[in-house]
């Protein structure tokens, strides 16, 4: 299975609604970029938020490593583009320049990541590799996106539709 490096919205959002084991225990390696890192660790430390003690715990056991772009002329670009902010463009610029799959839900940066055709997904493709990997069953996961958006998650009528229907199929 591909690589998945995480953007912070997906990594925030899956913590906050106990699915931090999920994170864990999926069977491909696991990614993020040191701006990631310090928004969802050493800045949420700081607010005292408990997701930031749990995501810590993530990293010091390796289950999530740290990723660094190397490609300084794609980085570049990526943060020039008016909106993109830092941890959303090291993210793509990683998944680019390793052919990981970048885990984000931030619009921009998916149009980015098709734009610079970089192989991306949102917060719920980990819920469905959940599914497939018997980590986690269809209940537990809609319950999950239940509960990213009672958290203050966003999602469309659309997009939610679209995931509960992707769910049942898995």
């Amino acid at each position: 299975m591909k690589p998945l490096i995480f953007d912070a919205t997906p990594l925030i959002y899956l913590t906050r609604v106990g699915l931090v084991r999920l994170i864990e225990t999926l069977p491909m390696q696991k990614f993020a970029a040191r701006s990631v890192f310090k928004e969802v660790v050493e800045i949420g430390k700081l607010r005292g938020l408990a997701d930031a003690l749990a995501l810590a715990d993530l990293f010091e056991v390796k289950a999530i490593s740290i990723a660094n772009p190397t490609n300084t002329a794609l980085l570049r670009t990526l943060t020039r583009i008016n909106g993109l902010d830092e941890p959303d463009a090291e993210t793509l610029a990683v998944a680019k320049e390793h052919d990981y799959k970048a885990v984000l839900d931030d619009l921009l940066a998916r149009k980015v990541a098709k734009t610079y055709e970089i192989d991306f997904a949102g917060t719920s493709h980990v819920l469905i590799l959940g599914i497939q990997n018997h980590l986690l069953t269809k209940q537990e996961s809609a319950k999950a996106i239940d509960e990213m958006i009672e958290a203050g998650w966003r999602c469309s009528p659309e997009i939610y539709r679209e995931i509960t229907r992707l769910i049942q199929e898995s």
